[in-house]
């Protein structure tokens, strides 16, 4: 894993479970985190669909009623929340936002075990019916997206070598004093001077990657 990269203290070939680190959220993915928690808190979708003791097809009729009312509170919210999405009665236009949505709870919850404890087994319930063909088809959309990561986002800035780099241990790693904050963030200046180019965005985006590896060498070493 990445944390084993940022143990070590020289750089070395990473593994395969490096591609697996969940990214940071944002500041749009935070907000959109509290939408889809709030959804869910209101949210009766286990309790309904799961005690409808009928064949399939009542079940997934019911499902997909209690889809697209958790879709409907989802929208609400997004608009409460001053979040850009379409006004349109279709929620089919609004596939992407609850797309990125249901994405940022799943990372969410594989940065921090310990939070959504009752609300993520609801979530899971809720996209393993989802996902059905047939409720895909009533739907309109495939509500399931891949997880973004610390790979995937370092693969598209062209930054994979980022992973090899033998100050990334210091960069990466988390800072128990004063003395190792100082030496962190001289580390971290350096890798975003040799790999962003002078690019403001692209600096903010591999900045994000190395705080996501930070996040995760505290969560295995927690």
């Amino acid at each position: 894993m990445i944390a084993s990269v940022v143990a070590r203290p020289t750089a070395g070939p990473s593994s395969p479970a490096d591609e697996y680190i969940p990214l940071r959220l944002n500041d749009r993915e935070r907000a959109l985190l509290c939408v889809l928690e709030g959804a869910l808190s209101v949210s009766e979708y286990t309790d309904r669909v799961d005690s409808v003791m009928a064949w399939r097809g009542a079940r997934t009729g019911r499902a997909v009623e209690e889809l697209q009312e958790m879709l409907a509170y989802m929208t609400g919210l997004a608009v409460a929340a001053s979040l850009k999405v379409s006004h349109e009665p279709c929620l089919e236009a609004n596939a992407d936002v609850f797309r990125e949505a249901f994405e940022v709870g799943r990372r969410f919850k594989g940065m921090n075990p310990d939070k959504m404890r009752a609300s993520y087994g609801k979530l899971i319930y809720m996209l393993q019916d989802a996902t059905a063909p047939d409720v895909i088809r009533e739907l309109g959309f495939d509500p399931l997206s891949r997880v973004q990561t610390v790979h995937a986002e370092l693969a598209l800035l062209s930054c994979l070598d980022l992973l090899e780099e033998p100050e990334l241990p210091l960069a990466a790693s988390p800072a128990h004093s004063a003395e190792a904050a100082d030496a962190k963030a001289a580390a971290t200046a350096r890798l975003l001077a040799r790999f962003a180019d002078g690019d403001a965005e692209r600096a903010v985006r591999l900045e994000r990657c190395l705080l996501s590896l930070a996040d995760h060498a505290c969560l295995v070493e927690a």
